[in-house]
């Protein structure tokens, strides 16, 4: 499983539409692609005013392209969201599943 960390900063003053846009907007989208196996929409703890966060988990290379497109490892940004997202700072990462806690987790040491 692949995740996709996706980092972005909504302009000055549009936070709560950005955040709206990537919940009913970006999200819906999201869940009609093959092989996406879950998303989440976060902010930063203490809040950090226009700090954009979403989380997402794909099944493969493949069905991670059949959402952002060949260049899977480049930011994509709709069109209709470019208002309130500051282009300039959005920024992906992708991660491979090691283990996903279930009964291969070792248990914590405290």
């Amino acid at each position: 499983m692949i995740i996709r960390i996706w980092r972005g900063r909504a302009v000055e003053g549009q936070e709560e539409r950005a955040r709206e846009f990537l919940r009913k907007t970006v999200l819906p989208l999201m869940r009609t692609k093959s092989g996406m196996g879950d998303c989440y929409i976060a902010s930063a703890r203490p809040r950090a005013p226009g700090e954009l966060l979403m989380i997402s988990f794909w099944n493969d290379v493949e069905s991670l392209q059949g959402f952002v497109g060949a260049d899977w490892t480049q930011p994509v940004i709709l069109e209709s969201a470019r208002p309130f997202i500051r282009v300039d700072e959005v920024r992906v990462e992708h991660w491979d599943t090691v283990s996903s806690g279930g009964d291969d987790a070792e248990p914590v040491q405290t």
